[in-house]
């Protein structure tokens, strides 16, 4: 299929230099394509410029509708990592007293500085055998006012607001006894943390 768009009639008599610095422009354009039409940027001959259609396959056009991947925005990051720290909060600490929740998110914070954690704090969690069940947590409702105030102690502790202990980098409840050779720093709550 072919599209007349314009026709410039240009003689060589009336402005030869003109004519000449047009064919010699038109040589150097690279074929164009956009929303499957493609222009032939061949030299100007007769001031006639090709445009074929060329229909895209199905995937093409689906690709072509797909918008741009974003790449993951430092807030975005945040509030993931955010998320993660309120779900240990609110499945590990979210019956003990608001400090003792604050530890628990110390915690996690802490290790993400530590050699052999993660650096991050999902990746902290993730980590095989540090918190239990994480691999079955939820997002709780957002109505629930027990997963809010894990939101904010979340929140705060990446801020570095309501800080317990930089030191603490581990816990268990009270009555279980791992046999570990920490140092105990604090007990809080049903929790006693190294």
């Amino acid at each position: 299929m072919r599209f007349l768009l314009a026709v410039v009639a240009l003689s060589s008599a009336s402005s030869p230099a003109l004519a000449s610095d047009l064919a010699a422009s038109s040589r150097a354009i690279p074929p164009v394509e956009e929303a499957g039409f493609v222009e032939t940027a061949t030299p100007v001959q007769a001031g006639i410029v090709d445009l074929v259609y060329r229909p895209q396959s199905p995937a093409a056009q689906i690709e072509a509708a797909r918008p741009a991947p974003q790449a993951t925005t430092p807030r975005r990051q945040d509030d993931v990592q955010q998320t993660c720290i309120a779900q240990a909060v609110y499945y590990e600490s979210k019956g003990e007293p608001m400090r003792g929740q604050h530890a628990v998110a110390d915690v996690i914070i802490n290790r993400t500085k530590r050699p052999g954690f993660a650096s991050t704090p999902c990746g902290v969690i993730r980590q095989p055998h540090q918190f239990t069940n994480a691999s079955r947590w939820r997002i709780p409702s957002a109505a629930d006012p027990l997963w809010q105030k894990a939101r904010e102690i979340a929140r705060n502790a990446i801020a570095g607001i309501g800080t317990v202990s930089t030191a603490i980098t581990h816990f268990h409840a009270s009555g279980v006894r791992p046999g570990w050779s920490m140092r105990r720093i604090a007990a809080i709550g049903g929790h006693v943390f190294y």
